[in-house]
């Protein structure tokens, strides 16, 4: 019973995360300009990149 519980609940959570990601990709296809520094979280190493040339 418990193990079905946590498999609901990463599935909403996975849910919910997938939309995030694609409404903030959405909004920084807009907002991003050339030079703008972009934070990448992988895993527990942050990267901090700066925005070429966006090709839209």
């Amino acid at each position: 019973m418990s193990t079905n519980f946590y498999a609901k609940k990463r599935a909403r959570f996975l849910a919910t995360k997938d939309a995030f990601l694609a409404k903030t990709k959405e909004k920084s296809k807009k907002t991003l300009k050339e030079g703008t520094t972009i934070i990448v979280r992988k895993g527990w190493r942050t990267i901090v990149k700066k925005a070429e040339k966006q090709t839209k």
